[in-house]
């Protein structure tokens, strides 16, 4: 069937109008005057990648750490990560959060293949000892009875927050998280986080504006 000339330009000039429609939200949607009033964004006063991995296990977590102020005197604290975890590994992933820490929520694809693992493969362990470095740990696919269940890969976001009460009224000036991963028996010993590290995030906080002095 031909189309009508007509038509078809018809046809073009609706195109090109839900297109410029279309791209006039997306201008409007990345400009930074264009947030509608109640839309909240958040600044951010620190942040660090990170990578973990063992290549012997084939086990690891890439993501990045970002700290916000929540409040005056409360630290945000989102923690977005991919992790693998290797089909014959029981040591899975393991986050460690500072001291101080609060876990809010977790959100979790992991397995992304759909499977129902039992029991769940994520666990939140809180310690009250307040001499150590961190008293949250968050675990992914980890299994202390040294079974793997199949492996599998995902993303996690962990959502924290943190009293600024340390080093004085300003609050601590950097905070410590730490990664690991993987699991194997080494001389009939089972060692759990085969690979280690630990991200220390500075924070840096916005300046208070200086009293104006009288004059004399």
């Amino acid at each position: 069937m031909k189309m009508n000339p007509i038509s078809l330009r018809l046809k073009r000039l609706l195109l090109l109008g839900l297109f410029l429609s279309l791209l006039g939200l997306s201008l409007s949607a990345c400009s930074g005057g264009a947030a509608k009033k109640g839309e909240e964004i958040l600044k951010t006063c620190g942040y660090s990648p990170f990578e973990v991995s063992t290549d012997s296990v084939g086990t690891g977590a890439q993501g990045t750490i970002i700290l916000y102020e929540k409040d005056k005197d409360l630290l945000g604290i989102r923690i977005v990560s991919t992790v693998r975890v290797a089909p014959k590994d029981w040591g899975g992933v393991a986050f460690y959060l500072p001291k101080g820490s609060n876990l809010e929520h977790v959100l979790c694809t992991y397995p992304e293949n759909g499977e129902v693992q039992e029991p769940d493969p994520v666990a939140v362990w809180k310690s009250e000892n307040s001499h150590g470095d961190f008293n949250l740990m968050l675990e992914i696919d980890r299994h202390h009875d040294r079974k793997a269940r199949g492996g599998g890969k995902g993303t996690v976001v962990i959502e924290a927050t943190c009293r600024n009460e340390t080093e004085g009224s300003d609050g601590p000036s950097s905070l410590k998280f730490a990664v690991d991963c993987g699991a194997s028996f080494k001389k009939g010993q089972s060692i759990m986080g085969l690979a280690h590290r630990e991200i220390v995030v500075d924070i840096k906080r916005t300046e208070k504006p200086r009293p104006a002095q009288s004059e004399p």
